[in-house]
């Protein structure tokens, strides 16, 4: 739908002759000219704002003269216009659309923002998909609509329904998309005003759908009053605009709250969503009339700035992680191309060489199972060569981990396990900080080793502090900031913690990591927070049978030297 509705408007804004028009806008249902374009077949017709077409109208004429479509040039059409008691017929022939330079700029502009605005949000979708980014590639969608041109290839008795699908269906999911895609940035998650704004949201969108329906059926005149129709648009711009407003709020209330590292990563897509509330501010008064379509298409391309943002921040800041999704589709891929290429050379094989033969399906079923075992077997050399391929700084970190975990599992004590569980991980992933807690009698945890943490900084957990209580009741790797912890003595800016991985050993936890963003600032992927819960799983049983460590002042705890080098040989 998107790109049956993108094309036409590219070909509208390079080829504008391609399209005709008649000079004539009809408000549906009231059947009143609302504007006569000047030298057009319309005015040459003599045909006045507010004189009133006589119903009934073919429904291409609906479709023309109140809805979104245009005719072809040299198309003819003949209509009954009344002024006052006086009543005509006249035929109009469809001119070719010619624009200004600053019409057919302002066309191609808005155009080309939305082409970047639809790329963005399906390879987001598709690469990282969740509800924040489906919100996303809605907003791009539905943003299509705008732009003039459209198809017209579409059968006539299709019209109503194309319409339809995009003024009821598309372009109000793209306003709660919008507003979904605020809500839940950028953890893909909402809490306290945010999550009645999202419930009260998918509300909203029952209400745009039934509200635009009743529109888009009275732009083609069906069954709708003009007070309906005018009180619905002036209630619609509005929605826009408060849209707009509470998205932005939303994305700056997360800015504001913010610290350090996140700060940094949301900066650019802060001044992104600013633009697009911009654009939803000129939508609006365009809709009303107020704008001209040249100013407002300007104005909406502001958009563009967005995705745009989006898409840096997910290049440079890892905001939304794309690249495990990336290498696993090359790995399965990769297995798909082999089983396909497997399969053709078995079609040509029994196809030239054991044509009916008896034992075809037997030799195909073992053929295949045979395949089965050995890519299964394969599957991991497979993602091990895409990594060396495509990704060579990560294949070289495997191998880092694989060297860390060797030094953990041969350590003879948990006290040699101290080192590579902080100042190891933190320099084969290059995080700005690294602390290790034990668990404590009381159910707490105390630290037993750090790196790039300072002297003074949090050293005993709680029992009842949020994040010993969330280690209690879900023992997994956890976001810190979703338990609107970390605590104020912790370490701040981009060494702040961020994710906590738990040491479980059975159904204990005893222990738990707090790592920090990397050094330049970028998140953790999940391949990387796969590999460090490989590397504290070692340590487990080393944890679970040494005695619980006692509490004592942080002063005591010795922190491992800056400058010091971790050995990776066994």
């Amino acid at each position: 739908m998107a790109l049956i509705q993108l094309v036409p408007e590219f070909k509208y804004a390079f080829d504008p002759a391609s399209y005709g028009e008649f000079g004539l806008s009809v408000e549906l249902p009231s059947v009143q000219v609302a504007a006569v374009t000047p030298r057009s077949a319309a005015d040459k017709a003599k045909i006045k704002v507010g004189d009133s077409v006589v119903l009934p109208l073919t429904l291409r004429d609906r479709a023309i003269f109140g809805g979104p479509f245009s005719p072809n040039p040299g198309e003819l059409t003949t209509i009954t216009v009344e002024r006052g008691s006086a009543r005509r017929t006249v035929t109009l022939k469809a001119n070719p659309v010619r624009l200004s330079l600053v019409d057919a700029t302002s066309s191609a502009l808005i155009a080309v923002a939305c082409l970047v605005y639809l790329a963005v949000g399906a390879l987001l979708a598709v690469l990282s998909p969740s509800w924040m980014t489906w919100g996303f590639y809605a907003m791009g969608v539905g943003l299509i609509w705008i732009p003039q041109g459209n198809p017209s290839y579409i059968p006539t008795n299709w019209m109503l329904a194309y319409t339809l699908a995009w003024q009821a269906l598309l372009v109000p999911f793209a306003v709660i998309g919008f507003l979904i895609f605020c809500l839940r940035f950028p953890s893909n998650r909402t809490v306290g005003w945010r999550q009645t704004a999202e419930n009260a949201a998918l509300i909203l969108f029952v209400v745009l759908i039934v509200g635009q329906s009743f529109a888009a059926l009275g732009s083609y005149g069906f069954g709708v009053s003009p007070a309906f129709a005018g009180l619905w648009q002036h209630v619609w711009n509005v929605g826009l605009a408060v849209a707009g407003v509470v998205g932005l709020t939303s994305v700056i209330a997360t800015y504001r709250g913010s610290h350090g590292v996140e700060r940094r990563r949301s900066a650019w897509i802060v001044l992104g969503f600013a633009c697009n509330s911009i654009a939803f501010v000129f939508a609006a008064l365009y809709f009303e009339g107020i704008l001209p379509t040249s100013v407002a298409n300007v104005g909406i391309s502001t958009a563009v700035l967005l995705p745009l943002a989006v898409a840096y921040a997910v290049i440079r800041h890892r905001v939304i992680d794309v690249r495990f999704v990336v290498s696993r589709a090359l790995v399965y891929g990769t297995i798909a191309l082999v089983i396909i290429a497997v399969v053709a050379v078995l079609d040509w094989l029994f196809s030239t060489r054991f044509a009916n033969s008896r034992w075809q399906t037997a030799v195909y079923a073992g053929i295949a199972l045979l395949v089965g075992f050995v890519l299964n077997f394969a599957r991991q050399r497979i993602g091990n060569m895409v990594d060396a391929i495509f990704f060579r700084g990560w294949h070289g970190t495997k191998e880092k981990v694989d060297a860390l975990r060797d030094l953990v599992r041969r350590a003879g004590a948990k006290t040699a396990a101290y080192e590579p569980l902080t100042k190891g991980v933190a320099e084969t992933f290059s995080l700005a900080s690294v602390a290790l807690f034990e668990r404590t009698v009381d159910g707490g945890f105390v630290r037993v080793a750090a790196h790039g943490w300072s002297s003074g900084t949090l050293w005993h957990i709680l029992s009842d502090d949020a994040l010993a209580t969330r280690v209690r009741t879900r023992p997994r790797i956890s976001e810190i900031s979703a338990l609107e912890w970390p605590a104020p003595s912790v370490s701040s800016g981009v060494a702040c913690p961020e994710i906590m991985v738990p040491i479980i050993a059975g159904k204990n936890v005893t222990g738990i990591v707090l790592l920090s963003a990397h050094e330049d600032g970028t998140r953790l992927d999940p391949d990387e927070l796969r590999a460090i819960r490989g590397v504290c799983s070692e340590a487990a049983l080393l944890f679970s049978i040494a005695p619980l460590p006692q509490l004592e002042p942080a002063s005591r705890i010795d922190p491992l030297p800056a400058q010091a080098t971790l050995s990776m040989r066994p």
